[in-house]
């Protein structure tokens, strides 16, 4: 195979002999086998190279055999190309067939540039661009013939310069730009290629003079060289008084070395009024007339007309100004030479607020803002200036609380204010799924049997894990992963701000869905989806239709590669929007019962109580931070009026021994249910619980009481009311089976209970 070889090199070289070097040209070297050992590997296993010309062919994990007449690649070896001086194009295996293709070409794979296929029982092939790759054997491949295609390297004759300037006029000062240029190198073989990114150009005259008019442009690429001239047109930087340029724009100029020959004019308002001497004043502009942006001093400059200043009275903080003079820059700070004039000088008369707040729905505990309202500025000549991003806000309230109706923003520009009202409404959140401050997992370790948040009951759905939002030890496929509610979340929902925390593992979240519905099962449910950029630890806004009383679930898409995987968990989501409400009268009794299908607030002047036993009496007990959990009865204390409900996001405590038993929908109790109503007695007014003793259709919202088992039933249940406000016990004497005899007192006997303290029964009564 040498022979062969090297017959085809000389080949290529005498039909170019003559021109110095060789040109491109692709090469087919075979090694076969059946020719002996060319590749000079040992027949023991072990790492073996060995090299064709400039080709070198090696394996961790092979020999050749004398006996097979191949070269073998044990299973899970790689067989590796690398060539010195051209690139592969082509590899073609011919390979042993034996055994339903035990050493055959399937066997080869993996290739690490390009790609392997086996194209039939004997031949697979190689094919990419490269000047070297691997192929890794599944199993023991026996490899009978090796044919390699490659190219050798091309030689580089010229380069070539076309195209258009795409820039054809400067400014004194300019570079010349090589935009539009194209370079062309020609190769030996007479390719081509666009090197222009790869050029280094070099430019007569390297900078713009007062007499350039042809521009000479000279190419270098690969000590290979090209020149092209052509023709420009000088600009002047001059402006004038009616079109100043900005501050942003002058120091541009400075940048790009323009203007530093040519007076130009430069508007701005004064920010700030240095030192006065000998008729002349230092003093600063910028575009909105504060110190905290881009700076421009006008150095010694003169007044109107190049007059002398007669003291630094004659400039005002915040006037509109337009300056002429010479740009410069003095080590960081930009400006005019000294000597520069003052053309203009228009005083701040008044500042104003227009516009739209682009924000009036508002949560309570937000901070205002003024997005969307544009403060102008009024100068002595009647023009204006919008200064809105130069103004420095403030607002009341400071903070916004759910009784706000308006905000008052306030604008201060320079020492000018104006205000503007807002009107705005507040929204709740209606409904909070992080049950901590500050976040953690509102769904960590709870299980298929979900978790009660704020009256709502949270679970899994279609899923075995044990940690729903957490998933462990095992490498999983793509998948959904997801929560819902079991009873819907009251109020009315406009928008969902979903967070989810980090992954110590693979894990890469493709999206998340929010769906409403107005049913458990999510028949006919609306679908929000999210599924750009998704990151851990960041929140997602879902703006959805207003919907009242809905059931919700989140789910999101996760993709999981690895085996390292622990979890991609649910920080929380907050439900914004409106309340429920629910207004209840009390009567002048001053009783009365509850029991909402959310955690509600208590409202200022009621006292919210559960009940309990007590030995022979029932004890009511007032719950803590006042906050009624959903679907809990209570009986309420408060004076005559109208009071109302509304449902809040916060927790509400878990009262384990209620005998309080809440409806939220109208309820039929029979005489044989045992139950127990709060009622009061026409005759003395008294309230107590008193048994039903027919049947009675208890409206919505209510609450009846039911002893425990067990329990002697009576007609009339004895009441302690367990007052934290007092201490004082009072207790309802209403036995049924008994006298009831009351004193005031003085020892008068009454007919029935007064306001005051009474006697019942020997017991003290406080009404």
């Amino acid at each position: 195979m040498k022979g062969k070889y090297i017959r085809a090199i000389w080949f290529v070289i005498l039909c170019f002999i003559g021109t110095g070097k060789l040109f491109a040209e692709e090469i087919t070297v075979t090694i076969d086998a059946n020719n002996g050992n060319e590749l000079g590997w040992t027949q023991t296993t072990d790492e073996k190279t060995g090299t064709i010309g400039d080709i070198t062919i090696s394996t961790n994990d092979g020999f050749y055999s004398s006996s097979g007449k191949d070269y073998r690649i044990y299973s899970y070896a790689k067989i590796n190309f690398s060539i010195s001086n051209g690139t592969f194009k082509k590899v073609v295996f011919t390979c042993s067939s034996e055994d339903n293709y035990k050493y055959g070409p399937k066997n080869l794979g993996s290739a690490t540039v390009g790609g392997y296929t086996a194209s039939n029982t004997t031949t697979g092939t190689w094919t990419g661009s490269s000047a070297s790759f691997s192929l890794t054997a599944n199993y023991t491949t026996r490899i009978k013939k090796i044919e390699i295609t490659y190219n050798t390297p091309q030689t580089l004759s010229s380069i070539e310069i076309t195209g258009t300037p795409a820039v054809t006029t400067y400014y004194v000062g300019d570079s010349p730009s090589a935009e539009g240029l194209v370079v062309t190198a020609k190769y030996s073989d007479n390719s081509t290629e666009n090197v222009t990114d790869k050029t280094q150009w070099e430019f007569t005259p390297a900078t713009i003079g007062q007499n350039t008019r042809i521009i000479k442009a000279k190419a270098s690429y690969n000590e290979r060289s090209a020149t092209t001239e052509y023709p420009i047109t000088l600009l002047s930087i001059a402006n004038t008084e009616e079109q100043p340029y900005t501050i942003s724009q002058a120091c541009s100029l400075i940048n790009n070395g323009k203007g530093l020959r040519e007076e130009v004019y430069v508007k701005g308002i004064i920010s700030n009024i240095g030192d006065f001497q000998n008729g002349s004043i230092t003093y600063y502009i910028s575009n909105g007339g504060t110190q905290s942006t881009q700076q421009f001093v006008c150095y010694m400059g003169k007044n109107t007309n190049t007059a002398d200043f007669t003291s630094t009275d004659d400039l005002k903080i915040g006037s509109s100004v337009i300056v002429k003079g010479l740009l410069e820059k003095n080590g960081e700070t930009y400006g005019f030479k000294e000597n520069n004039t003052l053309i203009k000088q228009n005083t701040l008369t008044s500042i104003s607020i227009s516009g739209a707040a682009t924000q009036t729905k508002y949560i309570a505990g937000d901070t205002p803002n003024a997005d969307g309202l544009t403060v102008n500025a009024t100068y002595s000549d009647g023009s204006n200036k919008d200064v809105t991003g130069y103004v420095a806000w403030s607002f009341n309230p400071e903070v916004i609380n759910k009784e706000n109706e308006s905000i008052t923003a306030t604008a201060n520009y320079l020492g000018m204010t104006a205000s503007y009202s807002i009107p705005i409404s507040v929204d709740n959140i209606v409904y909070n799924l992080t049950p901590v401050e500050g976040g953690t997992s509102a769904y960590d370790g709870a299980g298929a049997t979900g978790i009660l948040i704020n009256g709502v009951n949270w679970f899994a759905e279609g899923n075995t894990e044990t940690r729903p939002w957490k998933i462990g030890g095992k490498s999983i496929k793509k998948q959904d992963r997801h929560i819902k509610t079991s009873t819907p979340i009251y109020g009315t929902v406009e928008k969902v701000v979903v967070n989810v925390g980090g992954t110590s593992g693979d894990i890469t979240l493709n999206s998340i869905k929010l769906s409403v519905a107005n049913n458990a099962s999510f028949t006919n449910s609306t679908n929000y989806n999210i599924t750009d950029n998704l990151k851990a630890n960041k929140d997602y806004v879902f703006q959805i239709t207003p919907t009242e009383n809905a059931y919700y679930r989140i789910t999101y898409n996760l993709t999981v590669s690895g085996s390292n995987i622990k979890y991609y968990e649910l920080k929380g989501a907050q439900f914004l929007g409106t309340s429920a409400s629910y207004t209840l009268n009390v009567s002048d009794a001053g009783f009365a019962t509850i029991c909402l299908p959310y955690n509600t607030a208590v409202p200022e002047g009621v006292v919210a109580y559960s009940a309990s036993k007590n030995g022979e009496y029932i004890r009511l007990t007032a719950i803590p931070d006042n906050t009624i959990a959903a679907n809990e009865g209570v009986v309420l204390k408060a004076s005559c009026g109208e009071y109302s409900f509304t449902s809040t996001y916060k927790q509400a405590t878990e009262i384990t021994d209620n005998l309080l038993i809440g409806v939220t929908k109208k309820t039929t109790l029979t005489a044989e249910s045992k139950a127990y109503m709060l009622t009061r007695k026409k005759e003395d007014g008294s309230v107590a619980f008193r048994r039903l003793n027919t049947d009675y259709t208890l409206d919505a919202n209510k609450a009846y009481l039911k002893l425990p088992g067990g329990t002697k039933a009576r007609d009339v249940i004895s009441v302690q009311w367990d007052d934290d406000e007092t201490g004082i016990i009072e207790t309802i004497t209403l036995d049924n089976n008994k006298e009831t005899v009351i004193y005031n007192l003085s020892g008068q006997k009454l007919k029935q209970t007064q306001k005051g303290i009474n006697i019942i029964n020997g017991k003290l009564v406080i009404r």
